[in-house]
Protein backbone atom coordinates (compact mmCIF):
# COMPACT_ATOMS: atom_id res chain seq x y z
CA UNK A 1 0.00 0.00 0.00
CA UNK A 2 2.76 2.49 0.95
CA UNK A 3 4.81 1.27 -1.99
CA UNK A 4 1.97 2.10 -4.40
CA UNK A 5 1.37 5.46 -2.79
CA UNK A 6 5.06 6.39 -3.14
CA UNK A 7 5.16 5.42 -6.80
CA UNK A 8 1.90 7.23 -7.60
CA UNK A 9 2.99 10.47 -5.96
CA UNK A 10 6.32 10.66 -7.75
CA UNK A 11 6.96 12.39 -11.03
CA UNK A 12 6.67 9.68 -13.72
CA UNK A 13 10.32 10.06 -14.76
CA UNK A 14 11.44 9.52 -11.17
CA UNK A 15 8.93 6.74 -10.58
CA UNK A 16 10.29 4.85 -13.59
CA UNK A 17 13.72 4.76 -11.97
CA UNK A 18 12.44 3.17 -8.73
CA UNK A 19 9.47 1.15 -9.95
CA UNK A 20 11.30 -2.17 -9.76
CA UNK A 21 12.16 -1.97 -6.08
CA UNK A 22 10.02 -4.57 -4.33
CA UNK A 23 9.49 -2.66 -1.06
CA UNK A 24 8.58 0.86 -0.02
CA UNK A 25 11.68 0.90 2.17
CA UNK A 26 13.97 0.32 -0.82
CA UNK A 27 12.20 3.04 -2.81
CA UNK A 28 12.50 5.42 0.11
CA UNK A 29 16.20 4.66 0.66
CA UNK A 30 16.98 5.19 -3.02
CA UNK A 31 15.17 8.53 -3.01
CA UNK A 32 16.77 9.59 0.28
CA UNK A 33 20.24 8.79 -1.03
CA UNK A 34 19.56 10.52 -4.31
CA UNK A 35 18.03 13.72 -2.98
CA UNK A 36 19.40 14.20 0.49
CA UNK A 37 22.03 16.87 0.38
CA UNK A 38 24.81 17.61 2.71
CA UNK A 39 25.32 21.27 3.25
CA UNK A 40 28.63 21.09 1.39
CA UNK A 41 28.60 24.65 0.02
CA UNK A 42 27.72 26.10 3.43
CA UNK A 43 30.28 23.88 5.20
CA UNK A 44 32.92 25.02 2.72
CA UNK A 45 31.97 28.65 3.30
CA UNK A 46 32.23 28.33 7.09
CA UNK A 47 35.55 26.47 6.92
CA UNK A 48 36.89 29.19 4.62
CA UNK A 49 35.64 31.84 7.05
CA UNK A 50 37.39 30.09 9.92
CA UNK A 51 40.64 29.79 7.98
CA UNK A 52 40.68 33.43 6.92
CA UNK A 53 39.23 35.02 10.07
CA UNK A 54 41.53 37.55 11.77
CA UNK A 55 41.17 39.66 14.87
CA UNK A 56 41.51 42.94 12.94
CA UNK A 57 41.41 45.17 16.01
CA UNK A 58 38.48 43.37 17.64
CA UNK A 59 38.86 42.82 21.36
CA UNK A 60 40.23 39.38 22.17
CA UNK A 61 36.89 38.50 23.73
CA UNK A 62 34.91 39.58 20.66
CA UNK A 63 37.37 37.82 18.35
CA UNK A 64 37.08 34.55 20.28
CA UNK A 65 33.28 34.80 20.46
CA UNK A 66 32.98 35.23 16.71
CA UNK A 67 35.43 32.39 16.04
CA UNK A 68 33.52 30.14 18.44
CA UNK A 69 30.34 31.02 16.56
CA UNK A 70 31.91 29.69 13.35
CA UNK A 71 32.90 26.44 15.08
CA UNK A 72 29.40 26.05 16.51
CA UNK A 73 27.73 26.67 13.13
CA UNK A 74 29.99 24.10 11.51
CA UNK A 75 29.25 21.51 14.20
CA UNK A 76 25.50 22.13 13.84
CA UNK A 77 25.55 21.58 10.07
CA UNK A 78 27.60 18.41 10.16
CA UNK A 79 28.88 17.01 13.44
CA UNK A 80 31.60 15.03 11.65
CA UNK A 81 32.94 18.18 9.99
CA UNK A 82 32.66 20.28 13.11
CA UNK A 83 34.95 18.23 15.29
CA UNK A 84 37.89 20.52 15.66
CA UNK A 85 40.15 19.36 18.46
CA UNK A 86 41.00 21.75 21.26
CA UNK A 87 44.53 22.04 19.86
CA UNK A 88 43.23 22.89 16.38
CA UNK A 89 40.97 25.54 17.86
CA UNK A 90 43.83 26.97 19.89
CA UNK A 91 46.10 27.13 16.83
CA UNK A 92 43.40 28.78 14.73
CA UNK A 93 42.75 31.29 17.50
CA UNK A 94 46.44 32.14 17.86
CA UNK A 95 47.03 32.39 14.11
CA UNK A 96 44.26 34.95 13.78
CA UNK A 97 45.39 37.25 16.57
CA UNK A 98 46.81 40.67 15.70
CA UNK A 99 50.59 40.98 15.94
CA UNK A 100 50.26 43.36 18.84
CA UNK A 101 47.64 43.56 21.50
CA UNK A 102 46.61 45.85 24.29
CA UNK A 103 46.24 44.72 27.86
CA UNK A 104 42.64 44.30 28.95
Amino acid sequence: MVHSWLLNTLDPKIANSVIYYPTAHEVWEDLRERYSQKNAPRIFEIQRDIASFRQNQLSVSAYYSKLKGFWDKLAALDPTQGTYTDQQKLMQFLMGLDETFQAV
